[in-house]
Parts: structure tokens; sequence; C-alpha cells
């Protein structure tokens, strides 16, 4: 039983006994001294005052300069992580919590942003150019698998499991990245509608498929040959792709029914429908990866699914809040990519560091640019060599690959060493080389597109201007001004 006495006598104790009993003029009631705290004080200051920085002056960043947040994110963290400045440490601040973390969070930001993918892609875009698609997911992605693990084996030397295992990770093109390039007002302005759509569907879809790709080295090392492709077959290609391409387009589906209920009657606000597509994402990814299935191919049929009529489009339609949710976690992300960069690796490991430079200048020149250019008549959706060669270029890598190397090192416990500085360093060079790219691109590639598109949205508007005239009921010719001399008056006309 509790003691009322007791409890009474601590409750009129002198209000005075702290204060007395600590040093004097001491702050430490005010100022936290544990280090966990402090460590993520640190993280709030950096973090909010770096994207403070950047919106102040994103305008010129991203219209005058034509560099996304992503490589000024990653600048800033190289900037102040543990290598620079020393402002933050992530290894420090995370411990031995530092590759479920990363893991974690570079699931949250694919799945998120191939839930946007999927929204943004208007309607039924992905059965209208399936063919595109198809090859996109089909040929192109094996052809970047297979010279990736190439380059892998002809520089490095490794065994072919693991060069098979490093090319898998670096096959993916990024969601975040491709959207930091195919959003926006510089997207609108330069880029043609039909790449930007075709870039972005195809980001999102492959990402989960690069699965298919990571199990397939990882089982062949651990089984033999054909005990390994059949478990391959089930885990991966039924269970993990066909099952989460299943319970996506039912989950979204039945999200999109309830909001329509919703909205008809006029239980759910504006704000709540804003929202909604984080929050199904968040959903999307916990109850498939509680099953253990691919939860951000699941994201984005969930978002396909959510906007194939265009309801939930329309809805949306007036806000940027895709655009502000790009920002956030384009930014927060790749400045925590910064920060981890494992420079240490590079410089005292057993590889050369122009290995390293190697293979990232054969994965940027010779993975994808080369397959797209000889088959473009293969990909209907690109209606000219230019829009060839910016798809074929802009296949960039970034959070896709850096969550398969947690997923492999951290969950399926494979080595840590060659995989992860070979991965990190191949993001790098692809944040700032398709993140720099974009500048001398403008008046080569981009410029002439935006005029292209400028002569034909002007003859679109000539066409609607005398369209609409041609539709207007004539003037009656009573009282109708004519002008001789340059002076006007008025005509009786008789019928």
């Amino acid at each position: 039983m509790i003691n009322m006495a007791v409890v009474l006598n601590q409750v009129n104790a002198p209000r005075n006994v702290f204060f007395f009993a600590m040093p004097e003029h001491s702050w430490d009631e005010l100022i936290p001294s544990d280090l966990p705290l402090v460590h993520a004080h640190a993280v709030y200051l950096t973090m909010g005052l770096s994207i403070s920085l950047f919106g102040v002056f994103s305008l010129i960043i991203k219209d005058k300069l034509y560099m996304s947040e992503c490589i000024v994110a990653t600048i800033v963290g190289i900037a102040i992580g543990p290598y620079a400045l020393k402002l933050f440490n992530p290894f420090e601040t995370f411990g031995e919590s530092f590759p479920a973390t990363f893991l974690e969070l570079s699931r949250v930001v694919v799945g998120i942003q191939c839930m946007l993918a999927g929204i943004s892609n208007p309607g039924n875009y992905v059965w209208v150019e399936r063919k595109s698609l198809l090859f996109a997911l089909g040929p192109l992605m094996c052809f970047m698998w297979v010279v990736s693990s190439l380059g892998v084996k002809a520089i490095f030397g490794f065994d072919w499991n693991l060069s098979f295992l490093i090319g898998a990770c670096v096959t993916p093109t990024d969601p975040v990245l491709a959207n930091s390039i195919v959003h926006g007002s510089f997207a609108e302005k330069y880029i043609p509608q039909n790449v930007r759509l075709l870039l972005s569907a195809e980001s999102a879809a492959n990402d989960g498929l690069g699965l298919a790709f990571v199990f397939i080295p990882l089982y062949l090392s651990r089984f033999p040959i054909a005990e390994g492709i059949g478990w391959w077959f089930v885990k991966v290609v039924l269970y993990q792709v066909v099952m989460s391409c299943i319970l996506g387009a039912t989950i979204g589906t039945i999200a999109l029914y309830l909001l329509k209920q919703s909205s008809q009657r006029k239980w759910i606000d504006k704000e709540s429908i804003l929202g909604f597509s984080i929050a199904l994402a968040l959903t999307v990814m916990g109850s498939l990866a509680l099953l253990g299935s691919d939860d951000i191919l699941a994201c984005y049929i969930a978002g396909l699914a959510l906007s194939w009529d265009k309801w939930f489009n329309d809805e949306v339609a007036e806000s940027k809040i895709q655009e502000v949710i790009d920002t956030l976690l384009n930014f927060s992300y790749f400045l925590f990519f910064g920060t981890a960069f494992p420079w240490s690796s590079l410089g005292s490991g057993s590889i050369p560091s122009y290995q390293y430079a190697l293979f990232g200048l054969w994965v940027l020149f010779l993975r994808r640019l080369p397959f797209v250019m000889l088959t473009r008549s293969l990909l209907p959706s690109l209606k000219d060599m230019r829009q060839a060669f910016f798809y074929g270029w802009f296949g960039p890598m970034g959070a896709s690959a850096i969550y398969y190397v947690f997923l492999l090192t951290h969950a399926l416990q494979v080595p840590v060493e060659p995989l992860l500085p070979i991965v990190f360093f191949v993001v790098l060079t692809s944040v700032i080389v398709h993140g720099a790219s974009v500048t001398f691109l403008n008046y080569g590639f981009l410029e002439p597109e935006r005029k292209k598109m400028l002569r034909r949205q002007s003859s679109m508007d000539r066409e609607q201007t005398l369209e609409h005239f041609n539709s207007l009921d004539p003037l009656p010719l009573q009282n109708t001004l004519t002008y001789v001399d340059e002076r006007p008056r008025v005509v009786q006309c008789s019928n």
C-alpha cells in the first residue's frame, strides 16, 4: 500500500532543496548532457538549417545553376560529416544500429517515392505505354545487370557471384534521383512529358523488380544450381514479385473505393486526401515487409491503382504536396548519405582508388546509354534520337542501390567489404555527374526540345484562338464600326 504520509512529506518539502543541491551557476538542468540527446539535437539543427538555406536560394540553384537538391544535399552532408567539419557523425549517433537505420530510412524514402511515381502516371499510362515499359523492365534491365556485372569482373577481378551481386545493386534506376530530374518547374520547362513519364514509371517499377536480380547470385552461391533456381522462382518470382503486385493492386483499389465513398458522404476533408498517399505508402510497406514480400514494388502498384481512373489525381491536382515531399525527402536522405560516405574504406582498403573511378565511368557510359541508342525503335514512347539520348543517359543510381546494399549486408548477412564501398562510390558518382550534367545538356539537348515545345504550344494556341473566334456568333450588321481614314464612323446598313 502507498504510504500517504511519505507522499505528503515529499509534496510539502521546501521547493528550494533542489536548487541548493545543485552547484552554483550550473546550467545542467537546462542543457542536456546525455550523448543520444545531444546527437539528436545536432541532427535537427544540421538538417533544418541546411534545408532552410537551400530553400532561400532554391530558385537560383535550380533555375540558374541547374542543380538538383540531391547534389547540393550530398555536398553539404560531406562537408558537415565526420571526415570534414565533424559537425555530425552518424556512426557515433546510431552506433550498432546504423545499418538497420540506413536500411529502413532507404526503405521509407524509396517506398514513398514509388507511391508518388505511381500516382503521377496519368490514368492507364502503364497500359497505353506497355510496349516501352516491358522493354525497359525486361531486355534493358537485363542488359544493365549484365554490363555492370562484367565491369565488376573486369576491373576488380572478383568471382562471378560477387560480381553479379554488385551488378544487381546498381541495376535499378533510382526513383528518388529520377523524380528530382523529371518533376518541378525545370523539368516542365525543358524535358518533354513523354520522356518524364517513361523515366518515372521505369524507375519506380524496376526498383521492386531489382530483388529478382539480387537474389539470383545469392541463391546460386548457397545452393546447387537447380535447387537455387527453384527456390529463386518460388520465393522471389512468385512470393515476392507476383504476390506483391496482387496485394498492391488490391490495397490500392480498396483505398480508392474508400476514398470515393468517404468523399461522396462528406466524411473526409481536403487535407486528409492530400496526405492519404503517404499514409497508404507506409501501410503497404509495413504490411508487406511483415509478410516478407516486395514492399517497394507493391507501393508502385498501389499508386497505379489509386490513380487508375484519375479521380485521385483530380483531387490533388491543385496542390504542390508532391514537390514539397520530394524536396524534403531528397534533401534529408542525401544529406544523411553525404555524412555516412565511407571515405576511409576507399583510401585504406585493398582496392586501389583508380579502380573505383574506372568502374564509375564504366557504369555511367556503358550500363545503359549504348543499348538505348541502338534499340530506340523498340521504345515507341521516345520520338527521336535526342530523347533517346536523354533517356539513356539519365538512369541514375541512388537510394535504391543503398537499400539493396544494406538489405544484403544487414538482413542477409553478406560481408560488407567490398560490396558497400563500391556501391556507395557509384551512387556518389551518379549523384554528382547526373546532377551536374543537366547544365551541359541544357543548351545541347534540352534547349532545342524547349523551343520545339514552345513552337508546338504557340501553334496550339493559334488554333484554339481561331476555333474560338469561328465559334462566335456573327456580329449584327447594324451599328457596326468601320474605319475610313483611320477615323471610326457608324454606317447604317439596310437589309
